[in-house]
C-alpha cells in the first residue's frame, strides 16, 4: 500500500467491531450526483419500454407507449419509436393521421397490418402507407378492394415481406372468388 492509500484508510474501533473507514478523494457534490430515469441513455430507455411492453396485446401495447411518451421529453422517442414498429389500420382517419405525423418518416415501421374488413380502408390509403413506411419486414393487407399488385414493387418492403404478402394476395383473392359465386 502506498503512502498516500494509507493516508486515505483510517481504522476506527467501534464498541466490539472493527470498522474501515475509506475516505474517497472526491469532492462531496459529486458524491451527491444520482442519475435518473429521464438521464438514462436513449437506447437504454428503449430496452426497458420494450420489455415491459413485449408481452402485451396490441392494444394494450398501444396505450402504455401513448402514456409513456407523455412521461418525460426523453421518453418521447423510444416511445414514438416502439409505436411505430408495429403499426395497424383500421381506418382511413387513422391512416391520415398517421401519415401526417413526423414519427412515420423518422421510425421504421417493422410490421403493417392494413385491415379494410368493413369498408373502412380503401386500395388508395392503403398504397400510400407502403410507400411512406419504411423498414417494413411483415405487411398483412386484409379485405382491401381493388388493391393492386403493384404495391409490392415498392422499394421499401424487404424480400421476406414479399413472399409473406403474396401469400395473403392469394387467400384474399381466393375468398373474394368464393363471395362472388354465392
Amino acid at each position: 500500500m502506498s503512502a498516500s492509500e494509507q493516508e486515505q484508510v483510517k481504522i476506527e474501533p467501534q464498541e466490539e467491531q472493527l470498522a474501515v473507514k475509506v475516505e474517497d478523494p472526491a469532492p462531496p457534490a459529486q458524491q451527491q450526483q444520482q442519475l435518473t430515469i429521464p438521464d438514462l441513455p436513449k437506447e437504454v430507455l428503449h430496452r426497458i419500454l420494450s420489455m415491459t411492453t413485449e408481452q402485451l396485446s396490441f392494444t394494450s401495447r398501444y396505450r402504455n407507449l401513448k402514456s409513456t411518451a407523455l412521461v418525460a421529453k426523453a421518453w418521447r422517442g423510444p416511445s414514438q419509436e416502439l409505436l411505430c414498429r408495429d403499426a395497424v389500420f383500421h381506418s382511413v382517419a387513422t391512416i391520415q393521421r398517421w401519415l401526417e405525423s413526423e414519427a412515420c418518416s423518422r421510425y421504421p415501421s417493422e410490421r403493417i397490418e392494413i385491415d379494410g374488413r368493413y369498408g373502412q380502408v380503401d386500395a388508395h390509403s392503403a398504397e400510400q402507407v407502403v410507400a411512406r413506411a419504411t423498414g417494413v419486414r411483415r405487411l398483412r393487407l386484409d379485405f382491401i378492394r381493388g388493391i393492386s399488385s403493384r404495391i409490392l414493387t415498392t422499394p421499401n418492403l424487404a424480400s421476406e415481406c414479399l413472399i409473406f404478402t403474396l401469400a395473403l394476395l392469394r387467400r384474399q383473392g381466393e375468398k373474394d372468388r368464393r363471395r362472388a359465386r354465392r
